[in-house]
């Protein structure tokens, strides 16, 4: 089963309108959407099959993996900041499938409902 396309942050909101920098509106970054796609890169008799984040997520009876002639070595292999996603900003595959190039950022950090480490 896949993902959900949309997901409801359960962040706690600033008590302030005044964000980081000063910025007077500002609003909480605090995971992004993106479309279940799996990237996959080769090299001779190994491959992996990753999501879009670089991620190999574990789904039951899902495919994501670390593969050597036909054996999956690795199931899971995700990547969090202090329990949390990066926001997926972009990601792309090079044309001969060697490299799977990920851009991400960090989403909004808080703790006690103040931003610890604001996005970006």
């Amino acid at each position: 089963m896949d993902r959900p396309l949309n997901t409801v942050s359960t962040a706690p909101l600033q008590t302030s309108p005044v964000g980081p920098g000063g910025a007077q509106f500002y609003i909480p970054a605090t995971n992004s959407v993106f479309e279940r796609r799996q990237q996959t890169l080769k090299r001779d008799d190994t491959f992996a099959l990753f999501d879009a984040r670089g991620d190999i997520v574990h789904v039951p009876g899902g495919s994501d993996g670390l593969y050597h002639k036909d054996t999956r070595f690795l199931s899971r292999l995700e990547f969090f900041l202090d329990e949390h996603q990066p926001i997926l900003l972009s990601s792309t595959l090079q044309d001969d499938n060697s490299a799977l190039i990920v851009d991400l950022v960090n989403p909004d950090l808080y703790k006690d409902k103040q931003i610890v480490l604001s996005r970006e």
